[in-house]
């Protein structure tokens, strides 16, 4: 978790959201250093990006990443900022602890309906 959560900091000390952070995208090096892939969908944030109408939220596109991981402000393709990654991250976390995948068994109009409209979260 501290290398995820340091790279992660390391993408946003320069302004990089990273937007498809899930335990397939961690992996390891060589010498056995975790370590993220797939940079694809990460973006550097730009005030060309910003919102007009909220302070330090870009217009990104929406509806990108794994929806298992999805910060709810991405799948509904309103205005995000880095926040979206740490929303990704705790439940990357929360899979590691519990050995569990958050919202199993959920289709995508379950996911829709209970997490990204009705803020269910996976229980501790």
């Amino acid at each position: 978790a501290f290398s995820v959560s340091s790279a992660l900091e390391y993408l946003h000390e320069h302004n990089i959201v990273y937007r498809d952070l899930k335990p397939d995208n961690i992996g390891f090096d060589i010498r056995g250093d975790v370590k993220l892939f797939d940079f694809g969908l990460a973006k550097e944030l730009d005030d060309s990006l910003k919102s007009p109408y909220l302070t330090d939220y870009y217009e990104l596109s929406g509806n990108t990443g794994s929806l298992r991981y999805m910060s709810p402000e991405v799948a509904l393709s309103e205005p995000y900022n880095l926040l979206a990654d740490i929303y990704s991250f705790g439940l990357v976390l929360w899979q590691t602890c519990s050995l569990e995948l958050p919202y199993e068994g959920m289709t995508r109009a379950d996911h829709a309906e209970y997490v990204v409209e009705g803020h269910e979260r996976p229980s501790l």
